[in-house]
């Protein structure tokens, strides 16, 4: 079970609700730690009472009571009232056929009694009380998870099964939602609903574009065009025709033609199946559609459809890789390998949005807009959440890598695939905090206190980080390999940082297994370690660099 804290903690530095402000610090610092951790549990409120809490208890009726040393509080639509039930110091609450009373009132009637079981798991969520090691856990008449470890602070949870996953052992790639159907594509073909719709279409890493009635795909070196009146597959390109592509990254069809992104560039294939070479010759990410402009998103900047001729937005910096891209009010929005870039239309400045945050240089992937301007982003980090109203950030499933072309939005349905499955989530189900859109100096003096304990505390992590963890080395999408020498082959150490090197080092001979035996690790963990370094086979990889090698020999 893991915590998320939503902007709203702001509030509480902004309003007297708290008494101690010193206090709540103290605890806002150690939540700051679990912001990254987030995933279905959400912090909504903390209570803060004049003294430790003895006793947390619920009746017949549902009616909540907190016992301190000052007395017997209940819960209502009000929040917590102080009642008139008389007890002593020396004795505790308890409920008993529905009804509340005491347990020296149970024990001089001489009826067996006992303390309500304790939940161990919730204290792992809670700052350390001292000695104790319990927590009293109970759910209210208003949906809401109320926790005691016995401090004068109550924690106040609400469980939201927020985000729906789907196809969990699948690499997703594109997606595409069709009235009541949703086709994903995935490394092991065409998914319909859940279902495999073929077992003929593997290697399938391209997003899914959909004109009328057709759906357009790709696998690594043929496209395919689905027919949903007929239900029947064709071939548009077969692997000889699209062999001047490289490797095939993306579709999409406008005025007739087919455009096809890949490894060596753009191209357009006409209905008379002539492929035809487009004036961008880097290595293509992402085509897209938005505000009625087309863009190319490559790995050197991110070109637009003017007038028949691809014109370069050269205010994107042009030393990132760039993956996606959105339109609204007349600004572009930028996902790339070093955070979230903003442009405004005919300007010529642009800024990372997460500058100064965790996510400045972690690479985006995939962007979508919900109605209330709120850009979500995959990332190789979990999902951001961005409000463009006021630069508020939230972060959800950090511990999920995301995949490019690999996002859809149905009105406020958003969907994005990840390396471990599809993930599902409706944007209005998300809280949005109205307190940070309103100009009021102290709310934003301890919005900006936040994000300074959230930065101080993360430097903190990394720094630690360092010295216990190994640092984990993402590979990017291409990196340049190395001229062969054949008596340096045997002499580089074998590693999943160094994996490539290998491989082209032994290109003649390598094999999957022979490549799984050098690496010193069973069978079950090297797939495992591989896996979190590649969302492809270990002999797709082998494949990919061995057709590298030969075309840059050709080339030679």
């Amino acid at each position: 079970m893991r915590i998320i804290i939503l902007p709203f903690v702001d509030y509480f530095l902004s309003v007297a609700f708290f008494k101690n402000k010193l206090s709540f610090l103290i605890i806002l610092l150690f939540f700051t730690s679990s912001y990254l951790s987030a995933q279905d549990t959400l912090l909504k409120n903390i209570i803060n009472f004049e003294n430790p809490i003895r006793e947390l208890v619920k009746d017949g009726n549902g009616n909540v009571y907190v016992q301190t040393l000052e007395g017997v509080f209940v819960l209502n639509e009000r929040g917590f009232e102080k009642t008139n039930f008389k007890i002593s110091n020396f004795d505790g609450i308890i409920v008993h056929n529905g009804k509340l009373t005491s347990r020296k009132t149970l024990e001089k009637a001489k009826i067996p009694h006992k303390r309500e079981i304790q939940e161990y798991e919730w204290q792992n969520l809670l700052p350390r009380s001292g000695s104790l090691n319990f927590c009293q856990v109970i759910r209210d008449k208003y949906g809401q998870i109320l926790v005691s470890n016995g401090t004068k602070f109550l924690f106040c949870f609400k469980i939201n099964n927020l985000f729906r996953r789907s196809l969990p052992n699948l690499s997703i790639r594109g997606i595409e939602e069709v009235q009541d159907k949703l086709f994903v594509l995935s490394y092991s073909g065409l998914f319909m609903n859940g279902n495999k719709w073929t077992d003929k279409l593997t290697n399938s890493s391209s997003n899914i574009f959909r004109n009328g009635d057709i759906l357009y795909f790709a696998s690594t070196d043929q496209v395919f065009a689905l027919d949903l009146k007929t239900n029947e597959i064709e071939i548009i390109s077969n692997k000889i025709t699209s062999s001047p592509i490289g490797e095939i990254s993306c579709v999409f069809f406008k005025d007739s033609l087919l455009y096809i992104g890949g490894f060596n560039g753009l191209f357009s294939l006409k209905e008379s199946g002539i492929l035809k070479k487009e004036m961008i010759n880097e290595e293509v990410n992402n085509l897209c559609y938005k505000q009625n402009n087309f863009f190319v998103c490559t790995s050197k900047g991110v070109y637009t459809l003017s007038k028949n001729k691809f014109i370069s937005e050269i205010s994107f910096p042009s030393e990132l890789q760039y993956n996606d891209i959105e339109e609204r009010d007349n600004k572009l929005y930028a996902a790339s390998s070093r955070g979230l870039w903003m442009l405004e239309k005919g300007g010529r400045t642009t800024i990372n949005l997460l500058k100064n945050t965790f996510y400045e240089n972690i690479e985006c992937y995939a962007i979508e807009i919900d109605e209330v301007n709120q850009l979500w982003i995959s990332t190789s980090k979990g999902i951001v959440r961005y409000n463009t109203n006021n630069a508020a950030i939230d972060v959800y499933l950090p511990e999920i890598e995301f995949n490019k072309r690999s996002s859809h939005k149905n009105k406020s349905k958003i969907y994005f695939g990840s390396t471990e499955g599809l993930f599902e989530f409706d944007a209005l189900d998300f809280p949005i905090d109205e307190i940070f859109i309103k100009e009021n100096k102290e709310i934003k003096f301890s919005y900006y206190l936040n994000y300074f304990l959230i930065f101080i505390l993360t430097i903190g992590l990394l720094i630690l980080g360092w010295f216990y963890l190994k640092p984990k080395n993402k590979l990017k999408n291409r990196v340049d390999y190395p001229i062969e020498n054949k008596n340096s082959a045997k002499e580089v150490p074998f590693n999943m940082e160094n994996i490539e090197v290998y491989i082209l080092n032994n290109i003649k001979t390598i094999t999957a297994e022979s490549l799984r035996e050098d690496s010193g690790m069973s069978k079950n963990l090297f797939y495992k370690v591989f896996s979190q370094y590649y969302d492809i086979t270990p002999k797709q990889l082998i494949e990919t660099i061995r057709r590298d090698h030969q075309r840059r020999k050709k080339s030679d």
